[in-house]
């Protein structure tokens, strides 16, 4: 949140019961004023424990922090045109590094394609040798039944005849003529 007081501007972060205070001349950028407002939260938070400065009086962290403070406004003093310079630069960062990623991943699934199409021919050869074998168990499976039916008609032929000696009375069978 920003108020502005006459000539001056005052920028300020609440987050998680901290209040960060700056006050800035109108001209200033808001942005810059606000990076300033996070650095000194950052760094505030991760000097001081959110139990010690949740119970600390005014002034208790001015010895402790003003060096620090002081090295921060130092910084967030350059003028705007390197802060959009840095932004910029930023910007290319992370679009290159995105880029990057998502070349890794074209490359990476180029490879898996690359992989299912290694994996469907080993399976389309598996599949012809299958077909193949399956056909050759089938004819030896044919003729094993035809072979067995072959047997079959001998043996009930051969029970037929002798059932027939039997009542005709001898193998030449001389009564049933």
């Amino acid at each position: 949140m920003s108020y502005a007081y006459d000539s001056f501007v005052f920028h300020y972060v609440v987050h998680r019961g901290l209040t960060v205070l700056c006050m800035t001349e109108q001209q200033t950028p808001s942005v810059q004023a606000f990076r300033f407002l996070a650095a000194v939260e950052h760094d505030f938070t991760r000097l001081f424990s959110a139990a010690r400065w949740q119970t600390a009086r005014a002034y208790a962290f001015d010895a402790d922090f003003k060096h620090e403070l002081a090295r921060l406004m130092a910084l967030n003093a350059q003028p705007l045109q390197d802060e959009k310079v840095l932004a910029i630069n930023e910007q290319l960062g992370e679009i290159k590094n995105i880029m990057a990623k998502n070349i890794e991943l074209v490359l990476a699934r180029g490879e898996k394609i690359e992989i299912l199409v290694t994996k469907t021919s080993v399976l389309e050869e598996h599949a012809i040798k299958f077909s193949k074998t399956a056909t050759k168990v089938k004819r030896r499976m044919w003729w094993a039944n035809a072979k067995w039916g072959v047997v079959l008609v001998i043996v009930l032929l051969a029970l037929v005849y002798i059932i027939l000696a039997l009542s005709c009375g001898g193998p030449d069978i001389p009564k049933c003529r």
